[in-house]
């Protein structure tokens, strides 16, 4: 089998995108054939692709957008609620169409599901000449009906890739509970060593600190500009560097003003991965305080840069890359005291910061191309 295809929504900014075309560079240099099958068309890759790797474009009709049913059924908009909902189902109809008519036509390749909508379907409509994949790049837990997908709809599926070792301990129980097929793995996401010839030690850091991600509920930038607040009052010639973009970007806009902060903040929109690399690069401490999370890969970006992490101690996620102690801090969520002096300790005892600003370059090896490769080769023979 030297076919792969991988599915994916789209190939723009993401993190589950992103790891799309890292895998795919990687198999391409394994000597594979690879074909992403994205299931709509929204512009074209914003992160480096293979000139080998094809892409193919299930549909180029677009997810039309609709406004939350909750909002609706609150503000009794009966005929928004009824217009949306069959919206939604029409776009969830035609996405699943086109990709379990794409699936159908797969004879003798390996195929790799990077989103639980798609595992049911390889799971339902792959042929069994196939080695199917699926991929978890989420905490299950958060989102309804997943572990029950996983229970029941995951029978045909050879191998279930999880992030991290507690998330595999979660559900491997679960799923052997009736399946006895399909074998759990951990196998995290990878970086790609930029091989600068600097060395990042000697890297002059600015007065930054640095948060990237998708301006949306969930990442919780609310509570870092809470944090921000309170960590100005000792700390006034620090910025605090914002980059991404998202819905909601304007109430963050407007809350930062309203806390009196916005002349130390800095909201840079969507930066490509190298510019966001160098703003990494030039920040004294990256800060997260995402609601949930799965394995971020800017926190990889982070310590591969010697930038050590203070972030909330959320379910899964930052805990299984960052070490307390020795490449970061966690925080017990919404704990902005010790939040804060976990900051202004790094940034006063710089014997400590340049001790662990080393072992986060140490730690990030683990998640080195090299490392995960080797996993991946004894998962595709």
């Amino acid at each position: 089998m030297k076919k792969i295809y991988i599915t994916t929504h789209y190939l723009k900014h993401g993190g589950i995108e992103r790891m799309v075309c890292n895998l795919s560079n990687l198999f391409i240099e394994m000597n594979y054939d690879v074909e992403i099958l994205c299931t709509y068309y929204d512009g074209e890759p914003v992160y480096h692709l293979n000139d080998k790797v094809k892409i193919t474009y299930l549909t180029y009709k677009l997810p039309k957008k609709t406004t939350s049913l909750k909002k609706n059924l609150k503000e009794l908009k009966f005929i928004r609620v009824i217009n949306d909902s069959f919206v939604r189902f029409s776009q969830y109809y035609l996405h699943n169409k086109v990709v379990a008519e794409s699936i159908n036509n797969i004879e003798k390749s390996i195929i790799i599901s990077t989103r639980n909508e798609h595992t049911k379907l390889i799971n339902k409509y792959s042929n069994g000449s196939n080695k199917l994949i699926a991929q978890l790049h989420c905490d299950y837990s958060q989102y309804k009906g997943y572990l029950k997908d996983i229970k029941y709809r995951y029978n045909n599926i050879d191998y279930l890739l999880l992030l991290t070792e507690e998330l595999k301990n979660e559900v491997e129980p679960e799923l052997n509970k009736l399946n006895k097929k399909t074998k759990c793995l951990t196998v995290p996401n990878f970086i790609k060593d930029k091989k600068d010839k600097k060395d990042k030690k000697d890297i002059k850091r600015k007065r930054q600190i640095i948060s990237v991600g998708r301006l949306s509920v969930e990442k919780g930038f609310d509570r870092l500009l809470l944090i921000w607040e309170e960590f100005l009052a000792n700390n006034k010639n620090y910025i605090l560097k914002i980059v991404g973009d998202g819905e909601e970007k304007e109430n963050l806009i407007q809350l930062a003003k309203s806390l009196n902060i916005s002349d130390s903040i800095i909201f840079t929109g969507f930066l490509s991965n190298d510019e966001t690399v160098k703003e990494i690069r030039k920040s004294k401490i990256y800060v997260m305080t995402s609601l949930q999370e799965a394995f971020p890969m800017v926190l990889l970006e982070s310590i591969s840069q010697g930038i050590p992490i203070v972030a909330y101690d959320v379910r899964v996620g930052p805990r299984s890359i960052i070490k307390d102690g020795y490449n970061g801090f966690l925080v017990k969520e919404n704990d902005i005291k010790t939040f804060i002096e976990k900051l202004s300790f790094l940034l006063e005892k710089n014997d400590f910061y340049n001790n662990m600003s080393k072992n986060a370059i140490t730690s990030s090896k683990l998640y080195s191309e090299e490392v995960i490769k080797v996993l991946w080769f004894e998962i595709l023979n």
